[in-house]
């Protein structure tokens, strides 16, 4: 016999959808069920449903015990059609149940707040380290601590810049779409919302293409002179500064005909 899609559900589970063969006889679909419910053959009682929103079951077959009629394949059972409805109880006495959604008898890991604090590789540790929360103070004033963490992330990124020749008037490609153009603009850009981790220098590059998103300028805040779409402010990270030529250029080296 062909299979048929059902919605099953049972105490202590959310319902889903399985597919069931219409060949199965009762004890088979109870040990089938046993798997997704945890529920003993035995102690399984069925309520079947037409529809998944019928407000009461078409036959109820109770634990232990089978008629004449549910003896058989399923397909025999009047009313157990696509999408129909079947519910599983435990018949079990509480005590004997199995629950699965306690885990107060559950054996877990331990560690005193002492041993906790004497660990080095756990987030109180990080946070001393670094002085954030309540132990800002511990390494000096709040201001005084963001303020050397400014100047080194500043010093890191002009390394970078430095270290990738980037300057005005170099030619470059972003990394990001292979976008060409010329470095026009490097510094601070205030007018950028602060990323996370935040970025103190920008790289303004006038694109060969409209394929920027300005003009040169920020907010009203001009930091070069663009044509409109032709202006890009990018991460020092992904600007390859070189010998990059324009896209016409490109073209023309293609051409078989030019000398």
């Amino acid at each position: 016999m062909s299979d048929i899609p059902v919605f099953i559900s049972a105490d202590g589970l959310s319902g889903s959808e399985r597919r069931i063969s219409l060949g199965w006889t009762i004890d088979q679909l109870r040990h089938k069920l046993e798997q997704f419910t945890g529920i003993p053959p035995s102690q399984q009682t069925l309520q079947l449903f037409t529809t998944a929103t019928s407000p009461t079951p078409f036959t109820t077959i109770r634990a232990g015990t089978l008629t004449d009629n549910e003896s058989g394949p399923l397909g025999k059972l009047p009313g157990l059609t696509a999408y129909s409805r079947i519910v599983v109880i435990d018949a079990r006495p509480p005590g004997a149940r199995e629950n699965y959604n306690d885990v107060s008898q559950v054996e877990k890991f331990v560690m005193s707040e002492n041993d906790y604090e004497k660990r080095n590789d756990t987030v109180l540790a990080w946070k001393k380290r670094n002085h954030l929360g309540r132990f800002a103070a511990e390494g000096g004033a709040a201001g005084s601590d963001d303020n050397s963490s400014t100047a080194k992330q500043e010093e890191i990124e002009l390394a970078e810049i430095a270290d990738r020749g980037i300057k005005v008037g170099a030619r470059c490609q972003i990394t990001e779409g292979s976008r060409r153009g010329t470095v026009r603009y490097v510094g601070k850009i205030p007018e950028i919302p602060a990323a996370q981790p935040a970025q103190l220098y920008w790289v303004g590059v006038e694109l060969d293409e409209p394929l920027g998103k300005n003009d040169g300028s920020i907010k009203g805040v001009r930091y070069f002179q663009a044509s409109h779409n032709h202006g890009a402010f990018v991460k020092p990270a992904l600007v390859e500064v070189g010998d990059f030529p324009s896209e016409l250029d490109d073209l023309l080296d293609d051409d078989d005909d030019e000398l």
